[in-house]
């Protein structure tokens, strides 16, 4: 198991180190430059712990991730 989720999940393992694709961390989630920049400025808001469907998650996490999310594509 990685320090911060599942063992052998992308994401989880991304939350291991300091990318250099790393844009800011939201307490939450991490954001992320994707690494194919087929459209300029696309990013990935990583939950810092593993969860595979928005249902694991609880109500307040959940929209706690959906307000990350929106400040994100504000931004």
């Amino acid at each position: 198991m990685s320090r911060l989720g599942e063992a052998g999940c992308p994401m989880c393992d991304r939350l291991d180190g300091m990318s250099e694709l790393f844009i800011a961390d939201l307490g939450t989630s991490r954001v992320y430059l994707n690494e194919d920049q087929f459209f300029p400025g696309w990013v990935l808001v990583v939950l810092r712990r593993h969860a595979t469907e928005l249902y694991e998650l609880s109500a307040a996490e959940r929209a706690v991730l959906i307000e990350d999310v929106s400040r994100v594509a504000e931004a």
